[in-house]
């Protein structure tokens, strides 16, 4: 077989002064899942179980005086966290005033303690906002502790579900009081409220009438910096003496009281005990490369909810990740496992979903503190090119991630490399796209590069707007040859020729749009933004590049960043013979018939520097162009008599067309499938089934070989059991068996176990996680082994299409307070 690949070595350029530094990260964005409050164990079981199907952790924020007595909770956490999960701080009780302890005279005249009444430390503020204007001020009775508005609905705001307020200032007493039994729900009346303390106490306070009434809000409030570090103290003194790892991020709870800023954050977390991540609401930060933060506070900023997915549909957060992604931002998730998009097992369906396309698409998931980690302590590489690229689809809707179309229309068959062979076009003056948010910024001089293409007479322009700072640099390149033209900003013909982004900004707006139009086809791309580069380019190469004997190959040594007035020449020094290069740095050759490892140096001569010379290392190996997901199988206990079927998945990595030559197998397999091509990139899914036919141990094999003499040999092994049992025998465990058969047209029969009577439900679902139909609704039965049939139809009757579909059993044993969920995957073939 003969195959052509492209291998781009990864390449990176930087000044002279820093050649021998690491350069850090090339700007790559992601996201993070975070679950806040002390949920039940079932479901943090649960929830666990599917990020550690696909090796992802999540973030929970938990509050420690609420399960510190709690053994069976407190060996959970500890699960948690030795399973990669991260433990955050979300304040001992769930609240910032104060916190309850079992020795609270260890707290007697410590800086930032208000008070103490009975275990309950309560905490100092050390001033309120009174300026702020709200729609309930005013004036209002005051009788028995009960505050009685003098106008319809003063208080209507004040509700669990629209947080608004902290407490209530009442200038006569020269008191910030806090309430709770407030009346609200009908807003053509009068409204009551019961005062207490600041802190949740009982009052006692004279009636009075008509007295003066100010609002306070949850931001209005600043709390005392020793409070709030009291309030951390109380919180890994906790942890520790429960043999938990201390967090390292604090997350604010939301309620009716005072909520930190990042600057208090820092001072208290940050400064006093060194947390290096906080989410706090005001002043939230953007979460984003090269964020502007010259308080250092912007790591204590990184609040939640930019994706909803307890809320949200599957699609509507892929959309949101990968637009976010591809302007270089950390997107955080939301959930507290209620509210929840189509009850607990559908959320947990579509968490599958969701982390099962993260990792199809490489997509960075990560815990608070790694994202602060990448974001605020990793040097970045200041030459990556931050615009989005064309080909990057990560949601597949049809549109490059990060960017908004005007009216361009994408063409995916005409473009210049850099772009994936993709570009905007356009047949009118009008905008073409934007992309909103920019982020990745270097301060001080960028290179921008634009590739044209077009007829005499067409221009585009180029618009960035830093809205931050109230700056817009506009630049106009021509369009005015048939064949695709690069321009930087030197050769705008506008009067703007360099493109410096100024101090104090995180982000830009990017606006192109066909300026003038006189042919049939205006088309823009491949597009670079990044820092200008004045010293000499140093190419580094992956030092194993693996390649395959007798294949022919071409080696892009690609420069980032090149100026489109630098001129570059390129030298082979020393490398074998079947290698040459040309004018533009393309290494070409044919590997001769024996394997080993050839030294490559290059010399790159640019018009900033003298010569500069990069070596590097070709491995040429035997190497297989077929994988499989799974070479060796365990299929547990199959009952005698019986078949049970698997699957796996066979990849092509190579680039033309590989055909099944032939097929072995044992004695005991069968094989359904009849696709013999796999073509390039591309998998096939293969059935393979077990015949069970006689008690113990049984193991069986099939090898493929393809043209391409690549060899996979797949193993399987199980235990044969008796498929009736005993008339006394009662299951030991719950069980929902592998359905009969699989792949199967139209109709399959599914057995399971339960091991005491039960409640039973059995749902199937498709790949998206949305319910196909409902097998047995929820009922009673015995304890014994059932069998139950699926047509292949819907919940209207009418037939499934093929495809994946998913068995999901549920069992509740009433008298033990226990429940089990266990799924099965379905292949429904037509």
């Amino acid at each position: 077989m003969h195959v052509s690949k492209i291998i781009c070595l990864s390449t990176l350029i930087f000044s002279q002064s820093i050649l021998s530094q690491h350069v850090g990260t090339n700007k790559q964005g992601g996201i993070c899942f975070r679950v806040d409050d002390d949920q039940s164990i079932d479901k943090w079981q649960q929830y666990s179980a599917v990020f550690e199907k696909y090796g992802y952790n999540f973030t929970f924020a938990t509050n420690v005086a609420l399960f510190e007595k709690n053994s069976q909770y407190v060996g959970l956490v500890q699960e948690l966290i030795q399973s990669g999960h991260e433990l955050a701080d979300h304040t001992p009780n769930h609240i910032t005033l104060f916190f309850t302890t079992d020795t609270p005279n260890d707290y007697i005249n410590r800086a930032g303690v208000d008070h103490i009444f009975g275990n309950t430390i309560a905490l100092k503020y050390d001033s309120f906002d009174t300026s702020k204007k709200y729609p309930g001020d005013g004036f209002a009775d005051l009788s028995n502790n009960m505050l009685i508005s003098k106008k319809n609905g003063a208080f209507k705001d004040f509700s669990t579900s629209n947080l608004l307020y902290s407490g209530i200032y009442l200038p006569t007493f020269g008191l910030l009081a806090s309430f709770s039994k407030f009346s609200n729900t009908d807003t053509s009346s009068v409204d009551t409220l019961y005062l207490t303390t600041f802190w949740g106490e009982p009052i006692s306070l004279s009636d009075e009438q008509n007295i003066p009434i100010k609002l306070i809000g949850i931001y209005d409030v600043r709390m005392n910096i020793d409070a709030l570090a009291l309030l951390a103290e109380r919180s890994l003194t906790a942890y520790w003496k429960l043999g938990i790892p201390r967090p390292v991020t604090w997350i604010q709870p939301g309620g009716s009281f005072p909520q930190i800023n990042p600057q208090e954050a820092k001072a208290a977390f940050g400064d006093r005990w060194s947390f290096r991540a906080a989410a706090v609401y005001p002043n939230a930060s953007l979460k984003c490369y090269n964020e502007y933060d010259p308080l250092g506070d912007r790591r204590y900023a990184m609040e939640w909810g930019d994706f909803m997915e307890d809320a949200s549909s599957f699609d509507r957060v892929k959309r949101i990740i990968a637009d976010r992604i591809a302007r270089h931002y950390y997107a955080i998730g939301h959930s507290h496992f209620s509210s929840l998009l189509g009850d607990w097992d559908g959320y947990l369906i579509r968490m599958d979903s969701l982390l099962n396309w993260c990792k199809r698409k490489d997509i960075a998931v990560k815990t608070y503190k790694e994202i602060a980690a990448q974001l605020f302590d990793t040097p970045q590489n200041a030459y990556t090119n931050i615009f989005p690229p064309l080909n990057v689809d990560l949601d597949e809707n049809g549109i490059p991630d990060g960017y908004t179309t005007s009216y361009g229309f994408l063409d995916t068959t005409s473009g210049v490399e850099q772009s994936g062979n993709r570009s905007y076009s356009i047949q009118r003056t009008a905008s073409i796209f934007s992309i909103s948010m920019l982020a990745g910024l270097e301060k001080g001089e960028n290179d921008f590069i634009i590739s044209t293409r077009g007829g005499i007479g067409d221009s585009v322009d180029v618009k960035f707007v830093f809205s931050e700072v109230g700056k817009t640099f506009i630049f106009r390149f021509p369009a005015a040859s048939s064949q695709w033209t690069r321009y930087g900003c030197e050769q705008s013909t506008s009067s703007t020729k360099t493109l410096t982004v100024p101090n104090g900004v995180s982000n830009c707006y990017v606006y192109i749009s066909c300026s003038s139009y006189k042919s049939d086809t205006v088309r823009v791309s491949g597009f670079e933004l990044r820092k200008k580069i004045y010293q000499a380019v140093k190419f580094i190469s992956t030092p194993d590049t693996m390649v395959r004997v007798n294949d022919q190959y071409k080696y892009r040594t690609s420069t980032v960043a090149k100026n489109t007035q630098d001129t570059l020449t390129y030298k082979l020094l020393s490398a074998p013979t079947w290698l040459s290069i040309d004018q533009n740095g393309l290494l070409t050759g044919i590997t001769p018939a024996q394997s080993g490892l050839y030294p490559v140096q290059i010399i790159v001569q640019d018009k900033h520097a003298s010569v500069d010379t990069q070596s590097f290392t070709l491995s040429v190996v035997k190497r297989k162009w077929l994988y499989v997901n799974s070479q060796n199988i365990s299929l547990g206990d199959i009952h005698f008599g019986t078949k049970k079927d698997t699957s796996v998945a066979i990849y092509n990595t190579g680039l033309d067309t590989i055909t099944i030559s032939s097929i072995e197998k044992s004695d005991n397999i069968t094989l359904f499938s009849q696709t013999k091509k796999i073509m390039p990139q591309q998998s096939i899914v293969e059935t393979i089934r077990i015949n069970a036919d006689s008690l113990g141990d049984v193991n069986g094999w099939v090898c493929f070989l393809s043209d391409a003499n690549d060899t996979i040999t797949i193993s399987l092994k199980g235990n044969v059991v008796n498929s009736v049992a005993p008339p006394s025998s009662i299951p030991s465990d719950y069980a929902l068996y592998q359905n009969y058969p699989n792949p199967f047209n139209p109709t399959t029969t599914i057995s399971y176990a339960l091991p005491s009577a039960s409640i039973v439900k059995i749902e199937v679902f498709d790949i998206l996680g949305r319910k196909v139909c409902t097998l047995l609704p929820e009922q009673p039965k015995r304890a014994g082994t059932y069998s139950i049939a699926w047509s292949g139809k819907n919940e209207h009757g009418y037939p499934a299409a093929s495809g994946v579909y998913f068995a999901r059993f549920i069992a509740k044993d009433n008298s033990k307070a226990t429940s089990k969920i266990i799924v099965e995957k379905l292949l429904l073939l037509r």
